[in-house]
């Protein structure tokens, strides 16, 4: 009954504001009350005599004025009896440092109360997942689930569990067919960052959950990273924290240029000076100096390596169960030409996280440049598709091409070449990949496009490759791949490189 009252009384005070506003503008503009009475009227099906003030000579615009300044006046009255209510509610639980999520309960939409288990199911199976993240600080389901069943203001929940983002979803079910959506929305500004839909078939519950789970996280980490980088990037440098450091560094890196290659280290190294023991710090610096040095340092290979190597080992002894340390470790050691170490790091990452992209790629990586090429391509397609938009799939473009060479698939060699060209135009690793598949497959005339290309953009890029076995190398492998350049017409002779019909 209290409830009942307090919603007449407000919805009361809201219309006969507004019919107070409408009233003076009716009497400043001298408009005839009769016209104005008359929709009134008609929208609240008032019975004809309701009009009898006409008859007193009592104008009714005077009439709504009064009842609207009185309702005006007696609502302030109340309100400052009343404490602020701002002050009165609940302040919210401070953001951690790192980013900040809650998984609420999927809604149940199949109108089916026996489907609960299924939605319920995929929302714990995600925070599960979810909280393997080392970087990611993710609330319990207990807490969570305590939205479910109910409107749920976003801002609020995130308020009152303290997390920056939170995830919701649905799942409708109709015969066989199972519809899944997934959002993920900024808590504080309502804003979404994120969001898909899948459509399954049910053919087996416990798989479609299972895939669902690992597609919904894959997405998220990467979204997540991103958006954290973006907010880093918006902020003043005299304001950020370590965290915000780390953050701001990754966000130059990924803008994938000399100029933000070299912002990203100051960012780091600052991050590094104020917390020399965070171990995101040290995965950032490996990931920076690894694959930085590697696109925009290569004549000082041994020296980025060897740094890049130190801190990838110190982050993962840091963290131990850091995937992305353990994967980054992994290609420093690949790099070293130490293949065996280098496998059993990939593979330590893929087994503490199976859905973090560069754990699959490395793992893919350090078995393709073992020579295990068959136990290496899976591992390539499942990294591309957990991260499809990487902003560093060249990677894989450039170790999978190569793979896929020596497994003897160069269709599909030749195509990974193109996307590194695509990906890389001023780099000469596709153009490479490109002329050697060419030549395997005998088309002769398309291979002398690219080697013409690399004959005049990169020779002495080309010449430092063919003179010097890079660490990933087998000797037998670099033997093979160079003579195979030599048929399509580049040879390396007096330390630079010579045509060759």
């Amino acid at each position: 009954m209290k409830h009942a009252v307090k919603h007449i009384w407000h919805t009361a005070r809201e219309y006969m504001t507004h019919w107070m506003v409408a009233g003076l503008i009716v009497a400043a503009t001298g408009a005839a009350p009769e016209h104005w009475m008359a929709h009134l009227v008609e929208e609240l099906h008032l019975p004809d005599d309701a009009l009898h003030l006409w008859s007193t000579g009592v104008d009714p615009r005077w009439v709504l004025l009064g009842i609207g300044l009185a309702l005006v006046v007696g609502d302030i009255a109340w309100r400052r009896t009343r404490p602020n209510a701002a002050d009165a509610a609940p302040k919210g639980l401070a953001l951690p440092d790192t980013p900040s999520i809650a998984v609420l309960a999927f809604t149940n939409m199949s109108g089916d109360s026996d489907q609960e288990y299924f939605s319920d199911g995929i929302a714990e199976d995600i925070i599960t997942a979810l909280s393997h993240v080392s970087w990611l600080f993710v609330i319990a389901r207990n807490s969570s689930f305590t939205y479910k069943g109910r409107a749920v203001d976003l801002k609020q929940a995130g308020r009152e569990m303290g997390v920056r983002y939170l995830l919701e979803g649905s799942v409708r079910r109709a015969e066989n067919r199972l519809r899944i959506t997934a959002q993920l929305i900024e808590a504080e500004t309502g804003v979404h960052v994120w969001a898909e839909r899948y459509d399954r078939t049910l053919d087996d519950m416990f798989a479609i959950q299972d895939e669902i789970t690992n597609a919904v996280v894959s997405a998220i980490e990467p979204v997540l990273a991103a958006s954290e980088r973006e907010r880093a990037g918006r902020m003043a440098p005299d304001k950020l924290g370590t965290w915000e450091l780390y953050h701001r560094g990754m966000w130059h890196f990924f803008r994938n240029n000399l100029e933000d290659y070299h912002a990203a280290g100051k960012f780091l190294a600052e991050a590094e000076r104020l917390d020399p023991g965070s171990p995101a710090v040290q995965t950032g610096l490996a990931l920076c100096t690894l694959t930085g040095g590697w696109m925009f340092e290569p004549g000082r290979r041994s020296e980025w390596l060897k740094t890049g190597r130190e801190y990838a080992r110190i982050a993962t002894t840091l963290n131990p169960n850091d995937s992305m340390a353990h994967a980054l470790y992994g290609l420093a050691l690949i790099n070293w030409g130490e293949h065996d170490a280098a496998i059993a790091e990939a593979a330590r990452a893929v087994e503490i996280n199976p859905n973090n992209s560069w754990a699959q790629g490395m793992y893919a990586t350090t078995l393709g440049y073992s020579g295990r090429t068959g136990e290496a391509l899976p591992h390539f397609e499942w990294a591309f598709r957990l991260s499809p938009m990487d902003p560093l799939r060249w990677l894989w473009s450039h170790a999978s091409a190569t793979t896929l060479f020596f497994h003897g698939d160069y269709e599909a060699s030749l195509a990974a070449g193109k996307d590194l060209v695509r990906s890389l135009p001023n780099a000469v690793f596709g153009y490479r990949h490109c002329l050697v598949a060419l030549v395997m497959l005998g088309r002769t005339a398309e291979a002398r496009e690219y080697a013409d290309i690399i004959y005049t953009r990169f020779a002495r890029e080309l010449a430092a490759f063919l003179s010097t076995v890079w660490g990933e190398w087998r000797q037998q492998d670099h033997d093979a791949y160079v003579a195979v350049i030599a048929k399509g017409g580049l040879v390396l002779r007096d330390g630079g490189v010579a045509r060759v019909a």
